[in-house]
This record gives C-alpha cells, sequence and structure tokens, in this order.
C-alpha cells in the first residue's frame, strides 16, 4: 500500500466553486468499523484531501453533497493514512465502491461505466506486467547458453509483443468508448510519435521531429478541463513540455506560458492552478534569464488582481519576490553604484568603460567569500584581463574598520581590480533619491556576482564561477567577431 505524504489539505473553495448537481459515493469498507476515512486526489505533485466520511459500524460509509467533485482520478485514504487503489470520478458521481484496506487490489466499484474500463484495463496491463518482468528476469540468464544470441533476440520479440498488446488493448478501448471520461484521460496522456526525418529538396530536414512532436503535444488537452490537475500524469506532462520542448530563452517561455494562461482563463480552477504551477516553476529558474518569466507572471497577472485562490501571504512574497528581481533580471540595465575606493576617492562603475564588468559584492569577513574572491582573482589573472574584463568589487561589510578589507586585498596581492566600498552617509543620501544598492541588486547574501556588458546590461547572474567563465569566453569570442 502507499503511504499518503500529504493529507490534511481540504479544498473548499475549489469545491464549492462547482455549480453540478451533487455526488453520491456509496463506500463498504469491509474490514473498518466506526472509523473516519478519507478520499485523495491529486493536485500538482502531492496527494491531498478532497473529502471526508465516517464510516459506521457494518462498514458502510458514503460522500454526499449537493455538488459535484471537479472530475479526475481519485483514492480513497485509511485512518492510518495508506493510499488505496485509483478509481475515476467522471460526470457520473453515484456509484458504490467495496474494497479491502487489508488487500489493496481487491477492490469493486458498481454503477460506473468509466471504472468498469478502468478496472479492465488495470488488470489486463497488471497481468502482463508480470510477464513482462519474467522476461526481464530471464534476459541475462539466457546468456548462460550457447545459443544466448538467438535466446535474447526471442525475449526482444517476446517483450515488444506484449508491449503492443497493451498498446492495442487501450486504443481498442479508446475506441468502442469514444465519449467516456476514461477516454478523455487516456487521449490526455498521449505524446505524438516522433516521425522520421524527411526528405526536403534533397536534404535531410532534421528538425522536423521536433516541430512536429511540439506543435502536437496538446492535440488532445482542453486547458478548460480542471480534471487535468485531479490527474497523476498532468504536471509530469507539462513539466516535459516546458523542460524539453520549449526554448531556454524567456521570451520563447512567457509566448507558451501566454497562451496557456489565456486559454484557461475561462475557468477560474485551471486559471489558478497554472498560475501557481508557473510561478513556483519559475521563481528560482533553472537557466540564465528565465527570472524574466516570474516578472511576467507578477506583471499581467499578479498584479492585476487575477489571484483568486492565492493567500495574502503568498501574494505578499510574490510581490517582494519581484520587487527583488525586477531591477536585476538578465537584459536590465544595472544600478549605478557610486563608491569610494581604498583611498577614499570616488569611483563609479558607469565611468569604467570596458566590453565586459564582472561586478562583486563581497565580504572579507565571510567565509565563502574568503575562498571565491582569490578563486576569481585566479580567472582574471590567468584570462579575463587579457579579454579586457573589468572587475567591480563592493565590499558589504559595514564595520566601519575598513583595515580588515584592506588588509585582505593586500594580503591576496589582488591587483588590477576596481575596489570600492559605499560610506554610510553616502547611503542615506542614495537612500533620500529612492535608491539602494543591496536592493537593486538584491543582496541577501555574499558573494553575489554579476557579468554587464558594454552598456552595462545583465548578462550574467546567478552562475557558478566555471559557468560565468564560459560565459566570458563566449562573449569575448563573439565580441571579436562583431568587430571584424
Amino acid at each position: 500500500m502507499k503511504k499518503l505524504i500529504i493529507l490534511l489539505f481540504f479544498l473548499p473553495a475549489i469545491l464549492s466553486a462547482q455549480t453540478f448537481s451533487g455526488r453520491n459515493i456509496k463506500v463498504k469498507m469491509t474490514t473498518l468499523k466506526n472509523s473516519k476515512i478519507y478520499l485523495g486526489t491529486y493536485y500538482e505533485k502531492k496527494r491531498i484531501v478532497a473529502d471526508s466520511a465516517l464510516i459506521d459500524m457494518n462498514g458502510n460509509g458514503v460522500f454526499y453533497n449537493n455538488q459535484k467533485f471537479i472530475r479526475g482520478v481519485y483514492f480513497l485514504v485509511t485512518p492510518s493514512f495508506n493510499a488505496l487503489q485509483d478509481f475515476i470520478i467522471g460526470p457520473e458521481q453515484e456509484f458504490t465502491i467495496v474494497s479491502d484496506t487489508l488487500y489493496n487490489k481487491y477492490y469493486t466499484i458498481t454503477g460506473s461505466l468509466n471504472n468498469d474500463l478502468f478496472k479492465s484495463y488495470n488488470d489486463f496491463v497488471t497481468s502482463k506486467t508480470k510477464d513482462l518482468q519474467e522476461l526481464e528476469r530471464s534476459y541475462p540468464e539466457a546468456g548462460m547458453f550457447k545459443d544466448s544470441v538467438q535466446r535474447r533476440k526471442n525475449i526482444i520479440i517476446q517483450y515488444n509483443t506484449i508491449q503492443n498488446e497493451i498498446k492495442n488493448f487501450k486504443e481498442k478501448l479508446i475506441k468502442d468508448n469514444p465519449d467516456t471520461y476514461i477516454t478523455k484521460l487516456f487521449n490526455a496522456m498521449k505524446r505524438p510519435e516522433t516521425p522520421a526525418i524527411p526528405i526536403v529538396n534533397g536534404r535531410a530536414d532534421s528538425s522536423y521531429p521536433y516541430r512536429y512532436v511540439k506543435s502536437h503535444f496538446w492535440d488532445e488537452i482542453d486547458f478548460n478541463d480542471d480534471g487535468l490537475m485531479r490527474t497523476p500524469f498532468f504536471e509530469d506532462k507539462l513539466d516535459e513540455y516546458f523542460d524539453k520542448l520549449v526554448p531556454k530563452d524567456p521570451d520563447s517561455i512567457i509566448k507558451e506560458v501566454r497562451y496557456i494562461m489565456a486559454y484557461a482563463r475561462s475557468n477560474k480552477e485551471m486559471y489558478s492552478y497554472f498560475l501557481n504551477k508557473f510561478t513556483n516553476k519559475y521563481w528560482f529558474p533553472k537557466y540564465l534569464g528565465e527570472d524574466k518569466v516570474f516578472i511576467f507572471l507578477y506583471e499581467n497577472y499578479f498584479s492585476q488582481g487575477d489571484t483568486t485562490y492565492v493567500t495574502h501571504e503568498s501574494r505578499k512574497n510574490v510581490r517582494e519576490r519581484y520587487y527583488k528581481l525586477v531591477g536585476n533580471f538578465v537584459g536590465t540595465q544595472a544600478a549605478p553604484m557610486n563608491l569610494k575606493d581604498t583611498g577614499g576617492l570616488p569611483i563609479s562603475l558607469y565611468n569604467i568603460p570596458s566590453p565586459l564588468t564582472f561586478v562583486v559584492f563581497w565580504d572579507p569577513t565571510c567565509g565563502h567569500c574568503k575562498t571565491q574572491v582569490p578563486k576569481i582573482d585566479s580567472f582574471y589573472k590567468a584570462s579575463w584581463k587579457s579579454k579586457r574584463v573589468v572587475i567591480f568589487a563592493m565590499n558589504m561589510n559595514r564595520n566601519k574598520d575598513l583595515k580588515i578589507w584592506k588588509d585582505f586585498i593586500i594580503q591576496h596581492n589582488i591587483k588590477g581590480w576596481y575596489h570600492g566600498y559605499e560610506p554610510e552617509e553616502d547611503e542615506r543620501a542614495e537612500a533620500l533619491q529612492g535608491r539602494n544598492i543591496r536592493q537593486s541588486y538584491n543582496i541577501f547574501e555574499t558573494p553575489i556576482f554579476y557579468l554587464l556588458d558594454k552598456n552595462k546590461r545583465i548578462i550574467g547572474k546567478g552562475l557558478n564561477l566555471e559557468q560565468y567563465d564560459d560565459l566570458i569566453n563566449e562573449m569575448f569570442k563573439k565580441n571579436n567577431s562583431t568587430d571584424k
């Protein structure tokens, strides 16, 4: 039996939004009496509770309400929080479940065509899976025989035959029951089959399979169907699309997000689901520049009030995250920095011309900085200096005694950098003008690094030093080729 990890998370707002006729799902638990059971379902990659019911002394209970459940995949949850077998809640929501908590596979559902079909499919797959597992066990053993090559070929043929039987069983079920909800779910789970590479004007069009799969990936999906968010597969399919098929540049991602959000707008539950999904996905993006997607989500949805099911605390967190990112995401102009150097003379970021500027926010008392700053200097001396990279470093230590900072620079022989700090009186003066370096660059820890182009636009952030080195080499090659 599967242990339920996340349980007591009811969704009264979502359920109450439904205006369908009621549900009347009777339950017979043969090994329970005088207990509370739960009805679980899926949301994102979590299991959550949608309802609860009391089991009487005879093992009978009912999930009854004058409103229907959102359609999707559900499961019963025992008092000890074990999740039992999945079943379907579709348009028909008056049926009976007889289940045994001790033997999860033994259950029957009467009064639901969708569950009859679902169970027949599961039973068929279960029996065939046993055959596949037996073939997997026998494959390495075949190597012990003289005719091992032929034996293994036969095993592969049998294995592929069984997989085709499973595929054909599902396709027949879909063909014979086109108007059922289980067919809609099966169709939604499909991925387009990758076509062969075509020959166009005598040349192979190698990008065609990718274009075909991407353009047909959502053929069977209705983004207005809130039942999709009550399945264990839709979240994975959505991630697969954005992680493998959508280009990683933020403008391409924003285009896809905008399309899905517009499509789902007429369904409040799905609209909220997608907004939550994309916000979480791009809160801490995996790839350079994707924080622009988060900025887009805030400016086009959160700031417009399109957050029906978002809590006040969540809205506050999103807003705070937005203001941390809005001035320093990739592609934006870096905020000015007017500092004093180690001798007390003024230095300004925008007064230092360079094709590339590497900005370092560090603290000489920070343990991580003590290892990273000398490492940066090694990159600088070995390669970056010859590529005309300027390093503009700001001391973030608020200790009025600057000796620690200066001693560290001398001790590690860090030469050729622009070293600066912001005196307290300068920081106060900047604040009166509505400017704050810590806020503009989101300095929540040290060290933090940025890479700027010749116009002081941010082209790199949130990378490790090796990745910055790769980016600098790439930009150096690009700048040299452009100059030529």
